[in-house]
């Protein structure tokens, strides 16, 4: 065929499709929330804003949400954190040093104190959710009430966690070299909060040196405990979670549009299943006096000729036949075709597009979150292999160690409460039961330790 030729789409119903997807790709992308100030809303500004607009977890979050990496792999992560739950013990040490972890048994005097303790917090519950606050926002917010005895012999009733999104630091009080947190807001939903509709101060003990005795000596009934999280990136009062970097370097944006623009070929350019190609010397061979015609008895000529295309091609579905072709002899002795109809509905040119970039998404947000492939299982995308059996052992290993330090934070309130309480001796110590794999020769799949 010539370079002057008209082009018409049809979809496997043989009816014309329209066109759209980059405006209905921008319009979906340029949607953003509604931004509020919370400083102006809380006039006496007594707190610190996460972030710009006091919603920088939430809308992490919102979007994360949208990922079908992101939640499942947080999950796996806090999962693998908590392990076998949290187990109180006695540590040993044999003449070479090796550490001996032996659980505390129920029936025991210790035991049935500690029992009753994890019972009244639901510590099981505690920790899981620590785990998760952990995971998403690199904090964690343990809430502890006391008894009623006078400061000086107060002692940890029980400990609950406080979900990091309800979260907010009141601001330090007094000179401005001080920097310290003695008060802290809750509230459901920050995004909503009014006059009407105001956070819940609580008070703070933040973590230091020898706080137990602080926590002995303090006043309140109740108090957020903020504990020492280091951390390079954030402040002191939000660290900010290492998978943020997913979004930073935009590779979260990239995994998120990926699916969008596959969903829209198979909603409209994988419906396409044949394109008419028709020279423009057709219509005048078959309309001597087509450069006569006005604009519009062109048009109405076209939308005929298109309905005879689509009826013959509705025919040769039903009943395999064939479809007559003109041709004629160009001025170089050449054949040339008046028109082409191809089918490509069969195997589009896009079938295969963008399956490296959802790759390469896919392990920089492994990268983000500190997953490792190998103990996840095969990500999305195609060629991304979970390894073998050796690989996921040693990972699964790795991970439990680099965990380790997760799980010491989340044990801290229960230190405090052996610290507070004379009726648990100090030799008390709490761990996770973590799950090690182990290699055929050394006889179990599986050992816990404490």
């Amino acid at each position: 065929m010539s370079e002057n030729k008209e082009i018409f789409a049809i979809s496997h119903d043989l009816t014309l499709m329209s066109k759209g997807f980059d405006q209905d790709v921008s319009k979906a992308s340029n949607s953003s929330r509604v931004k509020i100030d919370t400083q102006k809303i809380l006039k006496d500004k007594s707190i610190i804003p996460w972030g710009e607009n006091n919603l920088f977890l939430e809308d992490l979050m919102q979007e994360a949400a949208k990922s079908t990496i992101i939640p499942s792999t947080q999950e796996k992560i806090a999962a693998a954190i908590y392990g076998g739950g949290v187990v109180a013990g006695k540590l040993t040490w044999d003449e070479k040093g090796k550490e001996t972890f032996k659980p505390i048994l129920d029936e025991s005097k210790e035991g049935i104190i500690i029992r009753e303790f994890f019972r009244r917090s639901n510590i099981d519950t505690y920790a899981y959710e620590a785990a998760l606050n952990y995971v998403w926002s690199r904090n964690i917010r343990p809430h502890i009430s006391l008894n009623n005895d006078e400061p000086g012999n107060r002692s940890i009733t029980s400990i609950s966690n406080e979900n990091s999104s309800k979260v907010r630091w009141g601001a330090p009080k007094g000179n401005k070299w001080n920097t310290g947190v003695s008060e802290a807001f809750l509230h459901g939903k920050w995004a909503d909060i009014s006059e009407a509709n105001p956070a819940i101060p609580v008070p703070v003990i933040e973590e230091g040196f020898d706080t137990a005795t602080t926590i002995k000596n303090f006043k309140e009934n109740t108090f957020i405990l903020k504990l020492k999280i280091p951390g390079i990136l954030g402040s002191e009062y939000y660290p900010t979670p290492n998978w943020y970097g997913a979004k930073l370097s935009k590779w979260l944006d990239v995994s998120l549009k990926i699916p969008k623009y596959k969903s829209y070929l198979m909603d409209n350019q994988m419906s396409i299943k044949y394109l008419i190609y028709i020279d423009l010397s057709y219509w005048s061979a078959r309309y001597p006096d087509w450069e006569k015609k006005t604009l519009q008895e062109k048009k109405l000529l076209r939308s005929e000729v298109l309905s005879e295309f689509i009826k013959e091609l509705k025919g040769t579905e039903k009943g395999g036949s064939a479809v007559m072709a003109d041709m004629k002899i160009g001025p170089n002795g050449a054949t040339q075709k008046l028109w082409e109809i191809e089918e490509i509905g069969k195997k589009s040119k896009n079938d295969n597009q963008y399956i490296e970039d959802s790759q390469e998404a896919s392990s920089h947000i492994m990268w983000a979150l500190g997953a490792d492939p190998s103990v996840l299982g095969t990500g999305p995308g195609k060629g991304l292999s979970s390894g073998g059996g050796g690989d996921k052992r040693v990972g699964a290993n790795l991970e439990v160690s680099k965990l380790r330090f997760v799980q010491n934070l989340i044990l801290k309130p229960l230190e405090y409460w052996r610290d507070t309480n004379d009726s648990i001796p100090e030799w008390v110590v709490f761990r996770f039961r973590n799950t090690i794999q182990l290699t055929l020769d050394q006889g179990k799949s599986q050992q816990e330790t404490g």
